[in-house]
């Protein structure tokens, strides 16, 4: 499977259309107007993860997770945005940009977006903020792991807090089994619990209830099937417990 030949001009690099993988005209159409998770996974994963790694070098944060709307038509909004690798965020709008789709769309989404200003209050603005803790947690997660395969995790230390965390945590909590903790350790009839536990913490440690991402199983990395959003002091007492009882 092979590109376009490099050009020293990155747009140029990164706007090839479909047709340089060999796609149908139809998928190329569908690629630039119209891009949802059905056209970035299934079939076309292993395709996707070739043109972005054919840029590893060339693009910096070349895979930073980054905000692209769904359709050309339409502005940034909660239902037409979509979190991409920044290189896919690129070719997208490129190719939008050279094949006058967002020439073609602007009196629409120029619309929508006033509409949006207008009505709400620049609704797009707070959603956009969530994205960016979401993102920040994820960069927290990347750091997380990298640590838990560098060092030796029963002597990592997670917080200038964690013996307090997890004297507190065991002391409410003897009996939970953190090599595996879901949803149903977290809710249900511990729902009460966790909350005091939480609130204990709250004038010590800072941003106490911030959402984390949390690795469900201890012995698997972060993954869309092994992560779960948590406080981040429930998040702390979890890892702290795993490191302290070399699970």
């Amino acid at each position: 499977m092979t590109g376009p030949e490099k050009s020293p001009d990155v747009a140029e690099q990164v706007s090839f259309g479909g047709t340089a993988y060999s796609n149908e005209p139809s998928v190329e159409v569908a690629w630039a107007v119209q891009v949802t998770e059905v056209e970035l996974k299934g079939e076309n994963k292993q395709r996707w993860y070739t043109f972005c790694e054919h840029f590893r070098e060339e693009i910096k944060d070349y895979n930073l997770g980054t905000i692209m709307r769904i359709g050309a038509d339409g502005a940034y909004t909660e239902t037409n945005t979509i979190i991409v690798p920044k290189i896919i965020y690129l070719a997208i709008e490129i190719a939008r940009n050279k094949e006058g789709l967002n020439e073609r769309h602007k009196e629409s989404f120029k619309i929508e977006h006033e509409k949006i200003s207008r009505e709400g209050g620049n609704i797009c603005y707070p959603f956009c903020a969530c994205l960016v803790v979401f993102l920040k947690a994820a960069e927290r997660a990347s750091i997380h792991m990298s640590l838990l395969m560098a060092c030796d995790t029963k002597m990592l230390t997670m917080h200038k807090k964690h013996n307090d965390i997890y004297e507190k945590f065991r002391e409410m909590f003897p009996d939970l089994n953190v090599e595996r903790v879901t949803e149903v350790e977290l809710k249900g009839e511990n729902k009460q619990r966790w909350y005091t536990f939480c609130e204990h913490f709250r004038e010590e440690i800072k941003d106490y209830n911030l959402g984390t991402i949390m690795r469900i199983g201890a012995d698997g990395a972060y993954s869309e099937s092994n992560t779960i959003i948590v406080p981040k002091i429930i998040y702390l007492a979890i890892e702290i417990a795993r490191n302290k009882e070399a699970l």
